[in-house]
């Protein structure tokens, strides 16, 4: 433990890094049992890690939600017709299942469930192009043989 007593900074571990800019240094694992706030005092309830601006980093994992969208490639699952998806889409102005931008700005996005309502519409969307393949290799061999 290394306090610097002119600053009032607190330093755990090797100081190697530690300079006088930083107020509170910590080198090797750290467990925080409580709230985390980074940029504002309130932490929300139900939530561990607040944080009041930008975030960066190398790589995010997000656990797996449950249900994931595997389910469009079974031969019971029915896809939307396109002329019904298009009419959706007009009146709505966003993609069935996925939330519109009121939504989200009021309620903001979970990044497991965006991504699995993304996968699920990727798939969709797969299987429509597929569809559009055999029709158009159809209209070529029936426009050859006449």
């Amino acid at each position: 433990l290394y306090l610097q007593n002119s600053g009032g900074s607190v330093f755990i571990g090797d100081a190697t890094d530690f300079n006088s800019s930083h107020r509170l240094g910590v080198n090797g694992n750290t467990v925080i049992t409580g709230a985390l706030r980074v940029g504002t005092t309130v932490t929300p309830a139900g939530y561990k890690l607040a944080v009041d601006g930008k975030v960066i980093c190398t790589e995010v994992l997000v656990r797996v939600v449950a249900n994931w969208p595997d389910f469009v490639f079974d031969d019971q699952y029915q896809l939307r017709p396109l002329s019904d998806l298009e009419a959706f889409i007009r009146k709505h102005h966003h993609l069935p299942g996925i939330p519109d931008a009121a939504a989200m700005e009021a309620n903001g996005i979970s990044l497991g469930e965006m991504q699995k309502l993304q996968m699920q519409k990727i798939e969709e969307f797969t299987l429509y192009i597929i569809e559009l393949r055999k029709e158009i290799d159809a209209l070529k061999k029936t426009t050859n043989q006449q």
